[in-house]
């Protein structure tokens, strides 16, 4: 592929990041949210205001990265100190370079490099996903993949949300990307490396859908001593986490296990009778079934529709679904273990569904020339971007100006003068 080619493919991606980042920092005037209290900054303009009960305390955790984590309120984001470390240092070399000219508070340093920070994130895996998808299919495909994943509403409400809740689809594109590239040349150090990687991932949240499938379907075949590389090397970045914390005078704390999430297996589901062992997990299975349905909407429809046309195109094809069944396996676990049924649980596969109904669409168009059959397929992801802003719209509307404010204390104030670090 020319260089010219491959930048317009780079152009193409960084405007759809850009587009949806743009609706989504001015998210306000869909009145996303009736009757929510939203953290208006800056006041004056609806711009980047936040619809998100954490938002003040991921932002006050980030400004005040990791003196914040001595407060009690906020330690319940301890065990995810990756955004509020890398954001810090973002905002820290912002507000060094913006000092001759404005001398920028902790909360507005974080503020700017939280948008830096989530774009560039975005950026990188859209561009790690198109390159993954291009690998097994081709470019036209890859992108309409892309477009179709990122124009997703879940996607346009959250980028520019300050929060963590775009990784659970980017962890996975990542993981996937590296997984690919260690298939393809093995050695330990890649794999070390690798694995440290989703070790800090895991630090950012804790997704462990895709990676566990890895691990199972490194173990079927039968490549243990590179599975036990991986899990040792991915706990590293933990391992010095909790060295830091000891020196900084910090216990570890995990939210997740204290609301039960995982652990309730071993505290009532193993208490159970086999029959209702059996009923939960059916209830369980059934619910993910459904959410996968309304979640991806006809996308899952067309991604069943690929699979005879891919098995008989791709090469190493009967792999590739072995390993989604497995990822929507641990997809189902990950949610069972968490008593999760929210639509976005189902976002760690998502990079699978979108790449085979791209693939799908592509080759329903094919007797067409190139040009109708891109206008044809343009036309049907501009439509998903508008159902997507489309549902993020309530009515009546409400002008951003009249929508109630949060005051402004549960930000600015937030951290308690009193507390000597």
């Amino acid at each position: 592929m020319d260089f010219e080619t491959n930048a317009k493919n780079y152009y193409a991606i960084f405007s759809i990041i850009f587009v949806i980042f743009m609706i989504s920092s001015n998210i306000a005037w869909l009145n996303p949210r009736p009757g929510y209290e939203v953290y208006k900054i800056p006041k004056k303009i609806p711009f980047m205001w936040q619809y998100n009960r954490d938002s003040a305390l991921e932002i006050i955790t980030s400004a005040y990265f990791p003196k914040a984590f001595r407060i009690e309120r906020y330690k319940s984001r301890i065990n995810r100190p990756v955004y509020p470390m890398v954001v810090w240092v973002t905002g820290t070399i912002i507000g060094f370079i913006a000092k001759p000219v404005v001398d920028l508070s902790p909360l507005e340093r974080a503020g700017v490099a939280y948008v830096i920070v989530k774009f560039c994130l975005h950026l990188l895996a859209a561009i790690l996903m198109f390159h993954l998808i291009r690998e097994y299919f081709n470019a036209p495909v890859a992108l309409t993949g892309v477009a179709l994943l990122f124009f997703d509403s879940y996607i346009i409400r959250h980028i520019a949300t300050f929060h963590t809740k775009e990784l659970q689809f980017i962890s996975p594109i990542i993981m996937l990307y590296l997984f690919n590239d260690l298939c393809k040349s093995y050695d330990h150090k890649k794999n070390i490396i690798y694995s440290i990687i989703i070790g800090i991932l895991m630090l950012a949240k804790e997704n462990y859908c895709i990676y566990l499938a890895i691990l199972i379907f490194a173990l079927l075949n039968r490549r243990v001593l590179e599975m036990i590389i991986s899990i040792i090397s991915h706990l590293i970045p933990l391992v010095l986490y909790l060295i830091f914390l000891k020196l900084y005078g910090l216990n570890y704390h995990n939210e997740e296990i204290d609301h039960g999430m995982g652990v309730w297996l071993l505290h009532e589901f193993i208490y159970k009778n086999p029959i209702e062992m059996l009923k939960i997990v059916t209830i369980s299975f059934k619910k993910y079934c459904i959410i996968l349905a309304d979640k991806y909407f006809v996308w899952i429809l067309f991604a069943i529709a690929s699979v005879k046309t891919i098995s008989s195109k791709m090469k190493h094809s009967q792999t590739i679904f072995q390993f989604l069944l497995l990822c929507m396996l641990t997809n189902w676990l990950q949610a069972f273990a968490a008593r999760k049924y929210a639509s976005f649980i189902t976002l760690d596969i998502s990079i699978f569904v979108f790449a085979f109904s791209s693939f799908f669409l592509c080759e329903m168009f094919q007797k067409y020339s190139p040009e109708i059959k891109n206008r044809i397929v343009g036309i049907i992801v501009i439509t998903w971007l508008f159902v997507g802003i489309l549902t993020l719209i309530h009515f009546p509307w409400v002008s951003p100006y009249d929508q109630p404010c949060a005051k402004v204390k549960n930000i600015q104030n937030d951290l308690d003068p009193t507390v000597k670090y």
